[in-house]
């Protein structure tokens, strides 16, 4: 019964890493072995933290900083712009799901790419403490582009921009908006389901 109304959805390939950072006033408590990696898992996940365990694996200490990146950025951003687009698809709309690479310069370069980048770039409001690259212009002319294109014509590729073709269940591919402009498989899909798993029982309750 959802309405048929075309959606631009995504998430950054790092949403997380920016929360924890000294650079926006963060701190950090999380995990940092792998005994403790376990037990954040055992803590949030209750009977499903083996499944992530076993999506986001660890072997030692050094692994735990980034599979928990990985894991937390898929559970609390990629898994939900993710099934949103396989939502919107399954209902007969169009949606357009971003995955966006970008990674800057200078000291936010150790976050990758971070919670609310994009927005700098779509919106050309650079934070005084942003180190400016000739890339960064590129990356957001093409984004306001795409964002412009898809307000007058409910689609995000237009005149002098690399196509964007809607989402395909059958595929399962989004638009990279990085360093690279196009089409990928959708990074770590795969260990969705769990999350999607978690999800219906939640609603079967």
């Amino acid at each position: 019964r959802q309405a048929k109304i075309p959606v631009i959805v995504g998430s950054n390939s790092d949403e997380v890493s920016i929360f924890a950072s000294p650079l926006v006033g963060g701190t950090s408590n999380r995990p940092k072995t792998v005994e403790e990696y376990h037990h954040w898992l055992d803590q949030t996940f209750k009977d499903h933290a083996r499944d992530i365990l076993s999506a986001y694996p660890t072997r030692s200490d050094e692994d735990v900083p980034d599979a928990f990146l990985e894991m937390d950025t898929d559970y609390e951003f990629g898994f939900g712009s993710w099934l949103l687009a396989r939502e919107m698809t399954r209902g007969g709309s169009k949606a357009f799901l971003y995955r966006f690479s970008y990674v800057g310069a200078g000291q936010f370069a150790a976050l990758g790419a971070f919670h609310s980048e994009e927005s700098i770039l779509l919106s050309k409001k650079y934070w005084t403490s942003w180190v400016r690259s000739s890339d960064d212009e590129k990356l957001s002319n093409t984004i306001i582009g795409y964002w412009v294109q898809f307000a007058k014509t409910s689609r995000p590729d237009g005149p002098a921009l690399p196509a964007w073709p809607a989402y395909e269940l059958e595929t399962d591919r989004c638009q990279e908006l990085g360093r690279k402009v196009g089409q990928i498989a959708t990074p770590r899909a795969a260990s969705f389901t769990v999350f999607e798993q978690m999800l219906k029982e939640q609603l079967a309750k």
